[in-house]
């Protein structure tokens, strides 16, 4: 089909005369090859689906258009010698545009290796349970796309102002930006943990802005030489260490007690 829309392309280019007839059919041919993208994306979000976001480009320093240029031909090779397709975007973070890749099917731990590895601070990925992250390399947290209901926040359209943008159809993920939730730096969180963090109201799916004040990594920094019992071993843990990528069940108990405390103006029990 492509082949034919390239010559009917030329066709209506030289051609001043057949130009009126061909374009309504470039067009109709256009609209039906957006369509089709739309319901491919759409059927990547379903349930058992699962793919990442990933870029080069960015991360620790800013890098000229060369340098990233650069950047994502070693980035392709790297996934090309790990077997895995692509879908190229693009995207924006912090407002600035970017080249990424959309990697059907990619592994959760091959994601986080690959944004650690290009110094990335945040790697975007979609669970087969129903749940799409924006997951940080660095300290063990996560922003998720949520609704009330706990289903993903995706809107698909042909709007061009949209997050992201491959061919021809545009997506934006509907993070609950400044909303950081904890995740054990090793799986991504699941469509069970979301529902729960929904109905306790540890994340706001209100659409409001988020709270100012300090984080749960500031509070958890604050703690000094503070310890909190682990149920798992029974060993008096430092309640500070809980940040950074190793966060475990203990570390998500401790996010709720101090998100509740946010609420209710109490800082929860540190023993």
């Amino acid at each position: 089909m492509s082949d034919i829309c390239t010559r009917l392309i030329r066709l209506a280019y030289h051609n001043d005369s057949l130009r009126p007839l061909l374009l309504p059919i470039l067009k109709e041919a256009a609209t039906e090859r957006v369509a089709l993208r739309i319901q491919k994306m759409k059927k990547m979000l379903s349930a058992g689906k699962h793919f990442a976001v990933l870029t080069p480009y960015g991360g620790s320093e800013k890098r000229s258009k060369s340098e990233n240029k650069q950047r994502m031909s070693k980035f392709m090779r790297d996934l090309q010698a790990m077997g895995y397709r692509t879908e190229a975007l693009k995207s924006k973070w912090e407002g600035i545009g970017e080249n990424s890749v959309l990697v059907p099917n990619m592994k959760f731990e091959d994601a986080i290796a690959l944004g650690k590895k290009w110094e990335q601070d945040a790697i975007v990925f979609k669970d087969p349970s129903g749940t799409l992250g924006m997951y940080y390399t660095k300290d063990g947290t996560a922003e998720i796309a949520v609704e009330p209901k706990g289903d993903m926040a995706v809107e698909i359209s042909k709007d061009p102002d949209l997050y992201s943008k491959a061919r021809g159809i545009s997506f934006s993920f509907g993070v609950l930006w400044g909303q950081k939730v904890p995740w054990d730096g090793k799986k991504p969180i699941q469509r069970k943990q979301v529902e729960e963090w929904v109905q306790e109201g540890t994340v706001d799916t209100s659409g409001g802005s988020a709270k100012k004040g300090p984080t749960f990594n500031d509070w958890l920094d604050d703690q000094g030489e503070k310890r909190v019992k682990n149920p798992d071993t029974g060993n008096d843990v430092l309640i500070k260490s809980l940040r950074g990528e190793k966060g475990t069940k203990l570390q998500q108990k401790m996010y709720r007690e101090w998100k509740k405390s946010q609420q209710g103006g109490k800082s929860p029990e540190a023993a």
